[in-house]
């Protein structure tokens, strides 16, 4: 099995499998490497809006994989893939989202995390 996680692996996936088209490997490498994308890509979005500020941002409520075990592994796995970092500009009102703040909790043995998002306005 190709594990895919985050966007990361999803987009390194995409690059393996361009490399195994060229080098021309085994079909059944590339069968596992699109089954995992195919699943990633298609998973069931179970995150819901629970703020909305409108233009100015809103708080998401995101359910974590339940492959984590510990809460310093649930927050290296939501910096690495959630967490928006705005990318410095010399204009203002770039428009470009940004993460204000995180809150990860467990309830029913799973890991969620509050994601509240802002917007450069």
């Amino acid at each position: 099995m190709f594990p895919i996680k985050n966007k990361n692996d999803l987009r390194n996936a995409y690059k393996y499998l361009e490399i195994l088209k060229e080098l021309r490997k085994p079909i059944d490498r590339m069968e596992d490497v699109k089954r995992a994308i195919r699943e990633y890509t298609h998973k069931e979005n179970t995150d819901r809006i629970v703020k909305d500020y409108g233009i100015d941002g809103y708080v998401v409520l995101m359910e974590l994989p339940d492959f984590l075990e510990n809460q310093q592994d649930a927050e290296e796995y939501f910096e690495e893939g959630h967490v928006i970092h705005a990318t410095p500009s010399i204009y203002d009102c770039t428009g470009q989202a940004f993460t204000s703040w995180y809150k990860i909790f467990k309830r029913r043995d799973r890991f969620y995390a509050y994601h509240s998002v802002c917007f450069d306005v």
